[in-house]
């Protein structure tokens, strides 16, 4: 038997077998042209099953992980531009003041 693991998670179990001639036939699968005394893995449709819902969770697990990522990534843009903003107004009140500060002191001349 040969255990497909990730980590010590088991995936799958897939067990080995021999193939066989009957009547002249090879008796497992023989368009895939496996010869007579190989060794070749038993899949059946549970194995391909827990393998693609590993996977699968995978996949899932690593997309939450960038809609997360991406989320966090659009909220630090939007205090960015918040920020940006902030500081827009902030520069223009400054030119304002520096401008009647200036014309204050042409005034006081």
């Amino acid at each position: 038997m040969i255990v497909f693991k990730e980590g010590n998670k088991v995936i799958t179990q897939v067990k080995t077998g021999r193939t066989i001639v009957y009547h002249n036939r090879i008796l497992i699968d023989p368009p895939m042209f496996i010869e007579e005394g190989k060794d070749v893995m038993i899949f059946t449709d549970k194995n391909v099953d827990e393998f693609q819902k590993h996977f699968t969770d995978q996949l899932k697990e690593t997309l939450l992980d960038s809609l997360k990522t991406k989320e966090s990534y659009i909220e630090h843009i939007k205090l960015t531009i918040k920020k940006i903003n902030e500081l827009k107004t902030e520069n223009n009140n400054l030119k304002r003041l520096n401008k009647q500060l200036s014309e204050t002191i042409i005034q006081l001349k």
